[in-house]
């Protein structure tokens, strides 16, 4: 499958500039994908070459339910890319998403 990675760009390299990179809001004219290796998933969803592992699902159902919406999906394809990885905590992520609101202070 094609890579869609821009050799001449630096890709990020651990997973806090992956979460910084994803995980932050972005101007209109951003390509968040634009120095990042991916490929096309089965469904045409963009699966990171760098991530720890990734899962695609087919839609089942799509349920609105007041300002969000619930979406139900069956796993079509998945893997376990690098096994020796370990995922970045949300207490790692440095409040990227201002949402350490809704999280407790300790666990």
């Amino acid at each position: 499958m094609p890579s869609r990675a821009q050799p001449s760009c630096r890709q990020p390299t651990t997973p806090s500039e992956l979460a910084r990179r994803f995980g932050t809001s972005a101007q209109e004219a951003t390509d968040k994908m634009k120095s990042v290796a991916w490929r096309i998933g089965r469904r045409g969803a963009p699966i990171l070459r760098e991530g720890l592992a990734f899962f695609e699902c087919a839609v089942q159902a799509d349920i609105p339910a007041g300002d969000h919406r619930i979406v139900l999906g069956e796993g079509i394809d998945g893997a376990l890319l690098r096994p020796a990885g370990m995922p970045l905590p949300y207490t790692d992520t440095h409040k990227l998403d201002n949402s350490a609101a809704v999280y407790p202070r300790t666990y």
